[in-house]
């Protein structure tokens, strides 16, 4: 059994973050002054985090189907709410304040995509192609 510790600090932070955009997201525009700030440093983890599970990932030549390990199956599903919520949020992007959370979504559902297929590379599972 691969460790994951590190896996599960990454998304305890992840989950304190996105409580963070929800505060932020709730919160009425003359009032953000109020709520813990989003920091650019966050957004820079997830990529760093993407990169380092993405390094030891062969890279991709075709469309993958959300299948394998359960780990993995639950972050293609985690990443296709995550993408719902991105799409739901567009009306705040007019909220210059509330951009980088904006773009930490974003980041977040590509996050789920290389941890779906780093979980299966640590669990000896191929990812399966899309067969046109």
């Amino acid at each position: 059994e691969p460790d994951h510790k590190p896996l599960i600090e990454q998304l305890l932070n992840i989950q304190n973050r996105l409580f963070n955009i929800g505060s932020l997201f709730a919160c009425p525009e003359d009032r953000l002054g109020m709520v813990p700030p989003f920091e650019e440093r966050w957004v820079s983890e997830l990529e760093q985090a993407i990169d380092t599970m993405d390094s030891s990932l062969s890279p991709l030549k075709n469309f993958i189907l959300p299948s394998g390990h359960i780990s993995s199956v639950y972050c293609h599903l985690a990443r296709t709410v995550c993408r719902r919520c991105e799409r739901h949020s567009i009306p705040l992007l007019q909220v210059e304040s509330l951009a980088l959370s904006f773009r930490y979504l974003n980041r977040l559902s590509d996050y789920f995509f290389a941890l779906a297929r780093y979980l299966n590379h640590l669990n000896n599972v191929s990812d399966n192609e899309w067969k046109k």
